[in-house]
């Protein structure tokens, strides 16, 4: 029977989505004016930037005076250059990672003889690195940043917040950040960031449940050389520290983990593989953990290697990971374990900015000799194989188990003492689309006679290999080895830029049709097959991005949970 934690938990996330919803449902869009003369002796009753942490600009335009064509001209021109000044684009290349295109238009209300003047840019936005953020439905926004204006310590540290549950982990609280730290100083001042190849990065995250001693912290400090473009694209030395506390069927873990490896991202010039990350570390592990009802504790020292790759297919993203383990604990054999998983989203396009969602991962494990700590058990997870930045830690640790969330997290077991030798997954994410609750993140309005806002952000994607070109002629490249190197970058950013423009969404709100089907074996314990199905609900606004389902146990053994109710709320893309 759920604990009152639990109720009061369902309780909350059901409230969360419906206020949620409602909040998302309020957007409001005003009908826009083109064709006010100055001739009609209309009165500029306000002047307002559209933007994110807009800040204060000098416009040649305030309430009060008589309109002017011209003026809101140069309001146009004051904006664009607090945009692209050097200071708001190398931020985002520095510490984003991304570049973007970037629109200047406007908005004139007009009632009786006063106009309220709305400049308005539209940006869009593209990662330079990740392939899958430009694919994946995340939170995005049309509006520019101004990083000027934004906290230096909201820039410092790019901080996401959010909430996790699910019936035996309960309610917890999730926390991330990461800053560069060699330019630490300038972004908490707003100074320039330096444009270096050797970059200091840490990245911290964590979650802690409410109701149970549950917890997880993650810290990376990491020494990376870049080198943007090259095959070799970044080389890396990475120090990480582990805590947790997770249950493993009728069972906890306890561990403090150290770890020193190193990684490589590699950039292959095929349509499959546009990414690769290889990783290798050692580890040195203190663990606790109960094995044939006796509580136990033991020292480890273990080594793995990791491959991910992702890419684009049919218009698509793939992403593909193997992880290979050894580890020798203080008392007791050495094992080996391997894991790998390969997942799929694709956004079928239904109408104009109407796409049916559709993942799916699939997956298995195997170990040899492992102890009850180092088996697998699965259940629901905050761990998201397509949707995890390539450096976050999730990506480099081992898989826990399948991925089967009718059952709590660490449930899913052969028996409840102990967890799998090897197991299989597969899972299936359907995302249909309503119409009336979404909005493009672009809309299809026309900017010039016979071409759509749409095109034109397409058009200037492409009008900047020439500006690129110029830019990399100036860091010591030949002009014909610049246009080459400006011509692939561009070739590459090509289909996320239109997939952006055309499909993405600056909220959706879409019903999910979830189903998992798994498999577990352990030493004579008959193989266990599991099936769950269910469904629930996806909101992706701006800044945030809320799932909640429930999955039923349809197929399972006699003292297996009914079900599972969990959900995920994440705030990003703060700026």
């Amino acid at each position: 029977m759920p604990s009152k934690s639990n109720i009061l938990s369902r309780r909350l996330l059901i409230v969360s989505a419906l206020l949620f919803t409602q909040r998302v449902l309020g957007a409001d869009s005003s009908e826009c004016r083109d064709d006010l003369r100055d001739s009609d002796h209309y009165v500029v009753r306000s002047v307002t930037v559209a933007g994110r942490w807009v800040p204060s600009i000098q416009l040649p335009l305030k309430a009060g005076d008589s309109f002017s064509n011209a003026k809101v001209q140069g309001c146009m021109e004051a904006v664009r250059q607090a945009l692209i000044s050097p200071g708001n684009q190398s931020f985002e290349l520095n510490n984003l990672g991304s570049a973007g295109v970037l629109h200047i238009g406007r908005c004139l209300k007009v009632e009786g003889k006063q106009v309220d003047v709305v400049i308005q840019p539209r940006y869009l936005r593209v990662d330079l690195y990740q392939v899958g953020q430009n694919i994946l439905p995340i939170p995005r926004s049309s509006l520019p940043s101004f990083y000027q204006a934004v906290p230096p310590a909201l820039l410092a540290f790019n901080p996401a917040l959010g909430f996790y549950q699910d019936e035996h982990y309960g309610l917890a609280t999730t926390w991330g950040l990461s800053a560069s730290l060699l330019d630490l100083a300038k972004t908490l001042h707003h100074e320039e960031t330096t444009d270096s190849d050797l970059r200091l990065e840490l990245a911290a995250s964590g979650r802690k449940s409410f109701a149970n001693s549950f917890y997880t912290t993650d810290v990376d400090l990491t020494l990376a050389k870049q080198n943007p473009g090259a095959f070799i694209e970044n080389l890396g030395l990475v120090t990480n520290y582990q805590g947790k506390e997770q249950p493993q069927g009728d069972n906890n873990l306890s561990r403090q983990a150290f770890e020193l490896g190193g990684n490589a991202r590699l950039r292959p010039d095929l349509e499959f593989v546009r990414t690769t990350l290889l990783g290798v570390k050692y580890q040195w592990s203190d663990n606790s953990f109960t094995e044939n009802g006796t509580r136990k504790r033991t020292n480890e020292n273990s080594f793995q290697a990791h491959l991910i790759t992702e890419g684009r297919v049919a218009r698509g993203f793939l992403r593909e990971g193997i992880w290979i383990n050894t580890a020798c604990p203080e008392s007791g054999d050495c094992y080996e374990r391997i894991a790998g998983l390969l997942g799929y989203e694709k956004e079928f396009v239904i109408a104009p900015g109407q796409t049916l969602g559709i993942e799916t991962v699939i997956g298995g494990g195997q170990t040899w000799d492992a102890p009850s700590y180092a088996q697998f058990y699965g259940g629901n997870s905050d761990r998201n194989f397509l949707y995890d930045s390539l450096n976050s830690p999730n990506m480099s640790a081992f898989p826990a188990g399948p991925w089967i969330r009718s059952f709590g997290e660490g449930q899913a077991t052969p028996q409840a003492s102990r967890g799998a030798t090897r197991y299989w997954q597969f899972n299936v994410n359907i995302a249909p689309p309503i119409p009336f609750l979404s909005r493009p993140l672009i809309p299809d309005e026309e900017v010039a006679p016979g071409v759509s806002l749409k095109q034109l952000l397409k058009n200037k994607a492409g009008d900047s290999v020439n500006f690129y070109a110029a830019q990399l002629v100036t860091e010591g490249l030949s002009p014909e080895e610049s246009l080459a190197k400006a011509k692939a970058t561009y070739g590459e950013v090509k289909p996320a830029v239109e997939f952006i423009a055309d499909q993405a969404n600056i909220y959706s709100i879409k019903p999910l049709v979830l189903c998992d089907v798994a498999g577990m074996d352990a030493p004579n314990v008959p193989h266990r097959v599991r099936v769950a199905v269910g469904g629930g609900l996806q909101i992706t606004v701006v800044i945030a991005k809320f799932e909640i389902g429930y999955m039923h146990t349809a197929i399972g053994r006699e003292n297996d949970p009914n079900g599972n109710l969990f959900a995920r709320l994440v705030f990003q893309n703060i700026f």
